[in-house]
């Protein structure tokens, strides 16, 4: 599942009418909408409005951890081309001067910058960075959702100094994310499938629960559990495992030190 955060109506307009999102009422007054592997939030401008939106789209969701968040909209940059498509290297927030750095391990063609957010539009644009509103907010509510990589911001240039922004409007905004759509696609195409994957991993490997039953394991000891099952699926997928040869062991410690064995035996034999 993938989580998308816009600021306006128009930037999501392209991809509810791309992916056939169905429109979702909610009670807190947000504009939703969703489909089985998506679900798109129009939070409105500015910070505190994208980290309100973010919160309730997680909390909604079923507080679920490490899905895929993607920060989509329009952007200012002093001499970017109207139209180009750039993510996020590093986005700075300019009232507090934090910054937070998205790690980038996807294979897609665009162009990374540093990304301002402000608290207000400015007429002023910065040659070393792009300037948006939300991206900030944004990234840090949810990355306490998620891990870093599934984290991302893509935005689309809209103005610059020989266009700026008092001259755009909502049609043109359209038109600029409606060109876009085969980077956006592909950029979330790339989240979900690292999403699920990491989701894989992190599953609790067969047997773990029985073992958790039988004996009682600290939190440290359940991690080292859980670690050592998940070495022997991986070493040996189609060898079950049998609780029934660890049950002469009283003691937690003790079942952990054979299953390290037996996995260790594994390890040795693949």
């Amino acid at each position: 599942m993938i989580n998308i955060v816009t600021a306006l109506q128009c930037e999501a307009k392209p991809l509810i009418n791309h992916y056939k999102l169905k429109g979702i009422s909610t009670p807190a007054g947000f504009r939703l909408y969703e489909n089985k592997p998506m679900r798109l939030i129009v939070a409105g401008l500015g910070k505190v409005a994208c980290a309100a939106a973010c919160g309730y789209l997680y909390a909604r969701a079923g507080e679920q951890q490490d899905e895929a968040w993607l920060n989509l909209g329009i952007a200012g940059h002093a001499t970017a081309a109207i139209g180009s498509a750039v993510v996020a290297k590093k986005i700075t927030e300019q009232s507090s001067g934090l910054s937070w750095y998205p790690p980038w391990v996807f294979d897609l063609d665009c162009q990374r910058e540093n990304l301002l957010t402000l608290d207000q539009a400015c007429e002023q644009y910065d040659e070393q960075h792009c300037l948006d509103m939300e991206a900030s907010a944004f990234y840090a509510t949810a990355s306490r959702f998620s891990t870093a990589e599934l984290i991302q911001s893509l935005k689309i240039i809209s103005d610059n100094r020989e266009q700026p922004a008092n001259a755009i409007n909502e049609k043109q905004v359209l038109a600029l994310l409606e060109q876009q759509l085969p980077t956006i696609d592909r950029l979330i195409q790339q989240l979900d499938a690292l999403s699920t994957e990491l989701k894989q991993q992190q599953a609790r490997p067969a047997a773990y629960d029985e073992f958790i039953e039988q004996w009682h394991f600290t939190r440290y000891q359940q991690n080292q559990l859980q670690s050592l099952l998940s070495r022997w699926q991986a070493l040996s997928p189609a060898q079950a495992i049998s609780i029934t040869n660890f049950l002469s062991n009283k003691r937690s410690k003790d079942v952990l030190l054979e299953l390290e064995l037996q996995v260790n035996n594994l390890a040795i034999t693949y």
